[in-house]
């Protein structure tokens, strides 16, 4: 069994979509639209979203999303250089791992992880 795709309904696609693809640097795979929702599909690596608009589709607030990465610093590094917004400084976890956090414009939080070889705490 493999991880396959997040949905995410918004209220702001438009906004959502820009926030992915110039800072986070996701492509857009797919659009469309039917039944009054507008969906968009994003990828990066193996990291797909699906994000959906219209009136049925209300905003969770409470989700947030961890994502495995190989060089944590050299996505932090990145992220700044497009000005994202990144949530205190990275940090080093027990579970044996370091990570960091961006807010996106739909309020979720997003943790990008990387595991540390030695087990650093």
């Amino acid at each position: 069994m493999e991880f396959d795709r997040i949905y995410i309904p918004t209220g702001r696609l438009d906004q959502t979509i820009a926030y992915y693809t110039d800072g986070l640097g996701f492509k857009v795979i797919l659009r469309w639209s039917e039944k009054g929702h507008r969906t968009a599909m994003l990828k990066r690596d193996d990291v797909i979203f699906v994000f959906g608009e219209g009136e049925s589709l209300a905003p969770m607030k409470t989700m947030n999303f961890h994502i495995r990465v190989d060089d944590l610093e050299e996505l932090a590094d990145e992220f700044r250089s497009k000005n994202v917004e990144i949530i205190g400084d990275i940090e080093t976890v027990h579970r044996g791992s370091k990570r960091l956090h961006v807010r996106e414009p739909n309020g979720f939080l997003i943790t990008f992880e990387q595991p540390l070889t030695n087990k650093q705490s």
